[in-house]
C-alpha cells in the first residue's frame, strides 16, 4: 500500500498540470514556445536548432498527453450526484433550477432536523452567482429568519467563487476584497437569521464559517461554536466547521484540534457523526504534516497504531455501529473510512466502507489526492477489490 501511495505522490506533480489547477497560464506558453524557438534559433543561433526541436517536441507531447488524460477523466469519471438521490433535495434542485425563490423558501421553513438543513442548505451555497431571487427574498420576507439564512449561506458560497478553493498564495489580489465584502454581507444576514430566530442553530454554525474566512480569531469562532452547542450539543456541522477554525492551517494548532475531536468524541453517544472529528484531524494532520513529519512516515502515517486505532474506533462508533443512523443519504462518512482504511492498509475495512457508498461517492477527503477526487477513488476501490486480504487482517478485523 505504500507503494501506491509513492506512485499517487509522483503523479499529483504531474497531475497539477493535467487538471489546470492554477497552472491554466502555462498552456499558452507552452504552445506557442516553439513557434518562436525554432524560428529564432534557425535564423539567430543556428547552433541552437537541433535542441530547439527536441524542446518543442517534447512541448507538444506534453500538451498532447493532456488533452488526452482530460478527455480520459471526462469519458471514465466517477459520477456524483449532489442530492444523493434524496427526493426532497431532487425537488430543491429543481427549484434552484427554477429560481423559484418562494417555493425554495417554503421548502426549507418546514425541515427542521438539524442534519437534514445543513445537508439542504449546502445545495443553497453552490449556486453560481448571485440570482435575483436570492436578493428579493429578503427584500419581500424582511421578518423571516429562514429568508436571511438561506441570502446568508448563499453569500458564503458566493464569497468562496471569488476566492477560490486553492490554498491563500493561489488567490488574485483583487479577489480578497470580494471574498471579505460577501462575507461581511454573509455576516450581517445571518446576525438578522439569529435576531429573528433566537432557537435555530444553523445561522450560528454559518458564521463560524464567516468568521474563519474573515479570520476574526479564536475568541469569536468559540463564541459562535457556544451559541450553537447551547441549543444542539451534538450538532456536527458546527463541531465540523470549529475544528477546521481551529486547525493549523487556519492559524490553530495539531494539539488544539485533536485535543477538541478528542473531546468531543469522549462527550458524543455512539452512533454520533461527532465521532468522525477525530479520523477528520488525522487527515488535516497528515495534509499540514509534511513540513515536520519525516518523509519515510508519510506515507505509514495512517497505518502507525495508535493513530489507525483511533480510526478503527471512530469506525465502530459510526459506520460499523447498529445505532449509526444518519439522517441524509450523504455518505462523507464512509468514504473517510474507505480513504483511511486503503491508505493504512486495512483492506478489508475499506472493502466493507467501500460497499457501503455504493454508487454514491463524495468528493471528500478524496479532493486531497491531486489526481483528481474522482480517479483517486476509483483507483482505491479497484485497488481494494483486487487486494487480496491476509489471514492476520481477518484476524485482527
Amino acid at each position: 500500500m505504500q507503494q501506491s501511495s509513492l506512485i499517487f505522490r509522483i503523479l499529483a506533480v504531474f497531475s497539477q498540470l493535467l487538471q489546470g489547477k492554477g497552472h491554466e497560464q502555462m498552456f499558452g506558453p507552452m504552445v506557442a514556445a516553439p513557434f518562436i524557438l525554432l524560428p529564432y534559433t534557425y535564423f539567430i543561433h543556428p547552433k541552437g536548432f537541433k535542441v530547439a526541436v527536441y524542446a518543442s517536441i517534447a512541448c507538444w507531447i506534453l500538451i498532447i498527453l493532456v488533452i488526452a488524460w482530460r478527455v480520459f477523466r471526462l469519458v471514465r469519471s466517477v459520477v456524483i450526484d449532489p442530492t444523493f438521490g434524496d427526493p426532497q433535495a431532487k425537488h430543491l434542485a429543481k427549484l434552484i433550477s427554477e429560481q423559484d425563490g418562494e417555493e425554495i423558501l417554503s421548502l426549507l421553513s418546514q425541515i427542521r432536523n438539524q442534519e437534514r438543513r445543513v445537508f439542504l442548505f449546502s445545495q443553497i451555497r453552490e449556486i453560481q452567482g448571485r440570482p435575483n431571487w436570492i436578493e428579493e427574498l429578503t427584500k419581500n420576507h424582511w421578518d423571516s429568519a429562514e429568508a436571511h439564512l438561506i441570502s446568508g449561506n448563499h453569500a458564503i458560497g458566493w464569497a468562496w467563487q471569488a476566492r477560490g478553493a486553492g490554498d491563500a498564495e493561489s488567490v488574485q489580489k483583487d479577489s480578497w476584497a470580494i471574498f471579505f465584502d460577501r462575507l461581511t454581507l454573509a455576516e450581517k444576514l445571518l446576525i438578522r437569521a439569529t435576531e429573528l430566530d433566537s432557537s435555530d442553530p444553523l445561522p450560528w454554525a454559518s458564521l463560524i464559517i464567516v468568521s474563519r474566512g474573515l479570520e476574526q480569531g479564536m475568541a469569536v469562532h468559540q463564541e459562535y461554536f457556544e451559541e450553537v452547542t447551547r441549543r444542539d450539543p451534538f450538532h456536527f456541522d458546527a463541531h465540523s466547521m470549529y475544528l477546521q477554525a481551529i486547525c493549523k492551517k487556519w492559524g490553530g494548532s495539531h494539539e488544539e484540534m485533536f485535543e477538541f475531536a478528542r473531546n468531543a468524541s469522549a462527550k458524543a453517544p455512539k452512533g454520533s457523526p461527532i465521532h468522525l472529528l477525530v479520523p477528520i484531524a488525522h487527515i488535516e494532520r497528515w495534509m499540514e504534516g509534511f513540513e515536520d513529519i519525516k518523509p519515510e512516515m508519510r506515507d505509514s502515517y495512517f497505518s502507525q497504531p495508535e493513530v489507525l486505532q483511533e480510526i478503527k474506533d471512530s469506525a465502530d462508533k459510526t459506520i460499523f455501529s447498529s445505532e449509526w443512523d444518519p439522517q441524509t443519504p450523504e455518505t462523507k462518512a464512509e468514504n473517510i473510512f474507505a480513504f483511511l482504511f486503503w491508505l493504512s492498509g486495512s483492506t478489508l475495512k475499506a472493502k466493507k466502507a467501500f460497499d457501503r457508498i455504493g454508487t454514491k461517492p463524495c468528493s471528500f477527503p478524496w479532493e486531497y489526492y491531486q489526481l483528481g477526487w474522482e480517479s483517486a477513488f476509483d483507483y482505491a476501490r479497484k485497488e481494494c477489490s483486487k487486494a487480496l486480504i491476509s489471514k492476520e487482517e481477518i484476524e485482527l478485523t
